[in-house]
């Protein structure tokens, strides 16, 4: 989308409509998200918290690396549960510092997690 509030608006008014796919998501505490591109759990949201307060001023990706490395002080892995419901995968279990599903190739400031990642293919990237 163009920086530009009413090119962007342009480009909506102008867009072809398209299917996407959309994940749902239910958390430890039952709650349920949904998501287009993705969400994650663990040092990236502490990061973000960081991004947008103390390193707010960083420029680019600046911001988010340094606020990732502050995050990662004292941040202690968690233990994390995916399940695929309808598929006959096994659950992964893992200790992480960071858990991702993906339907796009980048997260957070550009880092590529998902590099063959698209809105509509049907498939998740969990990293």
């Amino acid at each position: 989308m163009p920086d530009d509030p009413l090119k962007a608006a342009d480009a909506i008014l102008r867009g072809e409509p398209r299917f996407v796919d959309l994940l749902r998501v239910r958390t430890d505490e039952g709650r349920i998200r949904l998501y287009a591109g993705g969400g994650g759990i663990g040092l990236d949201a502490q990061a973000a918290r960081y991004a947008s307060g103390t390193y707010r001023r960083f420029p680019g990706r600046s911001r988010y690396i340094a606020s990732a490395l502050r995050a990662l002080v004292g941040f202690v892995p968690f233990e994390v549960r995916v399940d695929f419901p309808g598929t006959d995968l096994i659950p992964e279990e893992a200790k992480a510092l960071v858990v991702a599903a993906l339907k796009t190739p980048t997260y957070g400031a550009g880092l590529r997690l998902a590099p063959g990642a698209t809105l509509e293919d049907g498939l998740v990237h969990v990293s």
